[in-house]
Formats: C-alpha cells, structure tokens, sequence
C-alpha cells in the first residue's frame, strides 16, 4: 500500500520508493509543487493547487481564515500520507508583508504515524514557499 502513497514523480525522480527522512522531503517537495500551482491549471486535476490569491484576499471572510482553509483543503485532497492536518495563521503577520502558516499533520507511512511540522509563507507577490 505504501507504493500508492508515494508521489509518481518523487518515485522517477528517486528511482525507488524512499523511506526515513528523504519519505518527510519528498512529502515537502510535494507539497511545494502543490501550494506554487494555481487552482484549474493541471488539465489532468482540475482541483488541483490553490485558488489565486487575489481572490481570496478579496474574500468578505478573515483573509487568514480562508487562505488556511484552502490550504487544508488542497493538503487533504492531494497529499494522502499526511492525516490530520491542522493548518494556523501565525499571528503579528500582515498581508503587506507576508501570511505566515504552521501545519501540524502525522506522516503516515505503512507501519507508522510520525509528527511533522513545517512552515507555509506567502508573499505579497503571492509566491507560496514550503519550509
């Protein structure tokens, strides 16, 4: 089961199945690739990556609030290994500057659950990175 969670192109790129710590970095190079892709621009996933963010801080909600919410959305649709995933603003952070995010998830692997934790950033240029 495991070979299922196991992204196609970590796979290619690595040549086999990858365990341990390079499992934990090809989960972030994943998610990377997922949270830099605009929503609708994968003609083979049409939900696949984020809404533009223009149009979520144009939302009449909290921007934090529905930025977060997308986040986890788009974490929980294409990233499976990851279960449990809470995603928070990181307080003191200003859109004119950057969103700060904290995701707390477990990294399920076959014969585990692990805690991870990593940092989502946002710029006012709206480049997303993955720390």
């Amino acid at each position: 089961m495991l070979e299922k969670r196991i992204s196609l192109l970590g796979r290619l790129r690595k040549g086999s199945t990858p365990t341990g710590r390079a499992f934990r970095e090809d989960v972030i190079e994943n998610l990377r690739e997922l949270l830099r892709t605009r929503l609708g621009s994968s003609p083979s996933a049409s939900g696949y990556g984020l809404p533009d963010m223009t149009d979520l801080i144009r939302s009449t909600e909290d921007v934090a609030v529905v930025v977060a919410r997308s986040l986890k959305l788009a974490i929980e649709a294409f990233e499976p290994r990851l279960v449990n995933v809470r995603v928070t603003h990181a307080p003191g952070e200003s859109w004119d500057q950057q969103f700060k995010f904290e995701v707390t998830a477990q990294l399920a692997n076959d014969k585990s659950r692990s805690p991870i934790r990593f940092e989502t950033r946002i710029d006012p240029s709206h480049q997303v990175s993955v720390r």
